[in-house]
């Protein structure tokens, strides 16, 4: 019996570094009653990432009637991992007994699947370390950390409901399209090759801004779109979102891009055979602002 105990302390000690007051129980249980944890704020929705994971909790169990919550408070991103501040609140029979910080780095390997987390001022992986129950937590939080950061969707255009989540193909052979002076909107003229009148495909339109897709007449690529964003009578930003290119004089796979917009107003750019190299995929996220800005999401 000392023994087991003894096994425990050491496999809980790295959860509990800094803690004023050890645990002492042979039982760690995998799961927790956490609507009895004071102050612990489970994190259900996990479409956004800082907004949704900074100052959210979740809660690890240390024994019986023991838990512990860890609080996002700073959170920064490098290369290829995430370093986390938290605050640990330590609870035992429902009642806070100690407060204290840990800093944990986020380590994913080139696959974005997490591969190390190392406590700040210790040289092991808690992955190999931490008791079933609290690597999966700590495991699921990695993974909310790799969700693209999206701002209040106060300040950023919403695509009308009518026409989400958009999920279309052109067909250049049966579209129907509208056409519009190119003097009558600001910056328009740069798009239309040449031309008086460009053509395109309204896409959405609010009071202020107004989304169309517009095919690139200019040269020989019959199937190549841009998304542009007119605010204030002028155009503000554009994207190409959809088309095939092909390498001239050779017979390389075609670079194929196509885009969709989910129920969130998140648009998401894809590229296939990027550079006309097979298997080189690429995949972006964008929001656009409440001026009409198309802005990348990192």
């Amino acid at each position: 019996m000392q023994t087991n105990k003894i096994l425990l302390l050491n496999i809980l000690l790295f959860l509990l570094i800094g803690c004023k007051k050890s645990v002492r129980t042979q039982n760690t249980a995998n799961t927790f009653d956490t609507s009895k944890v004071k102050k612990a704020e489970i994190l259900k929705d996990k479409t956004k990432y800082k907004e949704n994971v900074q100052n959210k909790s979740f809660v690890i169990s240390c024994g019986t009637e023991c838990a512990m919550t860890y609080t996002a408070e700073q959170i920064t991103k490098n290369k290829s991992s995430f370093k986390v501040k938290f605050n640990v609140d330590m609870y035992t029979n429902e009642e806070i007994s100690d407060s204290y910080k840990e800093t944990y780095s986020f380590i994913y390997d080139e696959s974005n699947n997490i591969d190390k987390i190392i406590l700040e001022g210790a040289n092991r992986n808690a992955l190999e370390t931490l008791p079933i129950g609290a690597k999966e937590s700590f495991v699921e939080f990695s993974k909310l950390l790799l969700k693209p950061v999206i701002s209040s969707n106060e300040n950023y255009f919403k695509f009308s409901n009518s026409i989400l989540p958009y999920q279309k193909k052109i067909d250049i052979n049966k579209i129907i399209y509208k056409s519009m002076s190119v003097s009558s909107i600001n910056g328009l003229s740069e798009f239309a090759c040449g031309e008086e009148k460009i053509r395109y495909i309204l896409l959405d339109k609010t009071e202020k801004i107004i989304v169309i897709l517009i095919p690139f007449d200019c040269g020989d690529i019959p199937y190549r779109y841009y998304l542009i964003t007119i605010y204030n009578n002028s155009v503000i930003s554009n994207l190409y979102v959809e088309g095939e290119l092909y390498e001239p004089e050779s017979n390389n796979a075609p670079e194929k891009t196509n885009f969709t917009i989910d129920k969130n107003s998140i648009l998401t750019v894809k590229i296939s055979n990027k550079n006309f190299e097979i298997g080189i995929d690429e995949e972006k996220k964008y929001q656009i602002s409440n001026t009409g800005k198309i802005i990348e999401i990192k």
